[in-house]
């Protein structure tokens, strides 16, 4: 599944808005992601949208 990051605040060296991540795992609030910094981490799902593949 893709998502969009729509919100990079606090994270800015990590996220960049309006890229498209891959999702690696779900959890019931966060989702796991390779950052841009090539870490595997966990992100609040209010800082994406969804995308359909």
């Amino acid at each position: 599944m893709i998502i969009e990051c729509i919100c990079n605040d606090g994270f800015e060296d990590q996220l960049t808005s309006s890229y498209e991540y891959t999702i690696v795992k779900m959890g019931s609030n966060s989702v796991l992601i390779e950052n841009d910094q090539g870490q595997t981490r966990w992100y609040g799902t209010r800082r994406f949208e969804f995308k359909l593949a």
